[in-house]
């Protein structure tokens, strides 16, 4: 529930990570690219927020 919340109200403040080995990476990304309303928030939080905070672009 968590995630979905941060996902819905801060998109561009939430970071992709797992719990690796513990977790399911894969089941994480399902969760958050059902759980964006739309592609490019879910490759903002998948990858484009990190980027930007890193400044790699």
């Amino acid at each position: 529930m968590a995630p979905a919340m941060a996902i819905k109200e801060l998109p561009e403040r939430t970071l992709f990570s797992s719990d690796a080995p513990y977790g399911n990476p894969l089941l994480f990304k399902k969760m958050i690219e059902i759980s964006s309303k739309d592609a490019k928030t879910a490759e903002q939080i998948l990858g484009g927020n990190i980027t930007n905070l890193l400044n790699l672009k």
